[in-house]
């Protein structure tokens, strides 16, 4: 079985020739019925993996997640707490 080496920080930078040289493949000829076998066993299919679907309380939990938020939570409370609700007076 070939090695494919790991080209996932740079193969985008490289040339096309580059690529296909790291890679061991002939643009012309391309890959055998066989070889195509192995790497598919090996690496598995050109697929990517399925991100779990947000749920609205996830976010809402992430949104308070932040040090920032802590704060201002706070100074909410506090406010509340000396019934200033309104920002200024007329």
């Amino acid at each position: 079985m070939n090695v494919i080496p790991d080209l996932t920080g740079a193969g985008h930078a490289l040339a096309p020739e580059d690529v296909l040289k790291a890679l061991g493949v002939d643009a012309k000829s391309r890959l055998s019925q066989a070889d195509a076998t192995d790497r598919l066993r090996g690496h598995g299919t050109n697929l990517l993996s399925c991100r779990r679907q947000a749920v609205a309380f996830d976010i809402l939990v992430h949104q308070f997640a932040s040090p920032v938020v802590v704060p201002l939570a706070v100074a909410a409370a506090a406010s509340l707490a000396y019934g200033e609700i309104v920002e200024c007076s007329p």
